[in-house]
């Protein structure tokens, strides 16, 4: 059977799953939201440390954090998840 939506509605139910999904994901704090959005920007490890004023080992830990929390498999599934979900500005 195959069922015809209307584009409206099609782009209406887009949008709320986009809501739904968003609401589902897990929080980050700020300091994983800020070097989300570096990693987003493609500053490397050694980059984000200096910039925030951290170790390499604290960068290291908070990614391998923000990879388990958005359940993907490495820094490019946090990239796409970070681009999917507007978790960067």
């Amino acid at each position: 059977m195959v069922v015809f939506f209307d584009d409206k509605i099609f782009q209406a139910s887009k949008k709320i799953n986009k809501t739904f999904s968003n609401n589902m994901l897990p929080k980050i704090t700020k300091r994983e939201s800020e070097i989300l959005a570096l990693i987003v920007n493609e500053f490397t490890s050694n980059e984000i440390a200096e910039k925030l004023f951290i170790s390499l080992g604290a960068v290291e830990t908070h990614r391998r954090n923000l990879i388990s929390k958005l359940a993907v498999k490495n820094t490019a599934g946090l990239v796409r998840v970070a681009m999917e979900h507007g978790l960067v500005k």
